[in-house]
């Protein structure tokens, strides 16, 4: 079965997602990574290049009027975590019979098959599958940055991650900065809830 696999990046970070796009390809053999172009740059670029595996998506196909709102007020970084909670609706929306889809940072470098953890997913039956930080005992910052990293995320297409996604989406519309502030930070801290 073909595992779908959605990130995004601009171009300065071009090296770390094609890195990460043949670290998977290396490693996994059947699958589709979707990319959200956060310049025009990047999408230029996958145009020319028409890897079979790569689905592009213009970062304008994928904005709506909220989240054009908060662009501006927010640092670009903080825009791609703001982003986040949106891409697997994104792309569940085009692709009806898609049944899930992992969310990956474009600096993960994948070493072997995600097989065993795609599994792990599986069997558990749930409907979204979170990656925790696994910070060392003595640096242990999770009271900070959150218990859960948004590194690796896999969302099942079904009501029960809708309904999470869209409580997410909102959380992250309303505040997502790059800071600490009342118990939140970026998108992650969020997901400790």
């Amino acid at each position: 079965m073909t595992e779908h696999y959605i990130t995004l990046f601009n171009y300065n970070y071009l090296p770390q997602g094609l890195t990460m796009f043949f670290s998977l390809k290396k490693n996994y053999k059947d699958f589709v990574l979707w990319i959200v172009c956060m310049d025009k740059k990047v999408e230029n670029f996958f145009l020319k290049k028409k890897f079979k595996e790569i689905r592009i998506i213009p970062l304008r196909n994928l904005e709506n009027k909220p989240l054009i709102k908060v662009k501006k007020k927010r640092k670009f970084v903080e825009y791609c975590w703001t982003l986040t909670p949106f891409l697997p609706n994104y792309v569940f929306k085009r692709n009806k019979s898609l049944r899930k889809i992992t969310y990956v940072d474009a600096d993960i470098f994948f070493y072997k098959s995600p097989f065993k953890i795609i599994k792990e997913f599986k069997d558990s039956k749930k409907s979204i599958f979170l990656t925790e930080h696994g910070f060392h005992p003595n640096h242990d910052i999770s009271d900070i940055s959150g218990r859960f990293c948004v590194q690796y995320m896999i969302y099942k297409n079904d009501v029960h991650c809708e309904k999470i996604l869209k409580w997410w989406q909102d959380k992250c519309l309303d505040w997502c900065h790059d800071y600490p502030d009342n118990g939140r930070l970026g998108d992650q801290k969020y997901l400790d809830e």
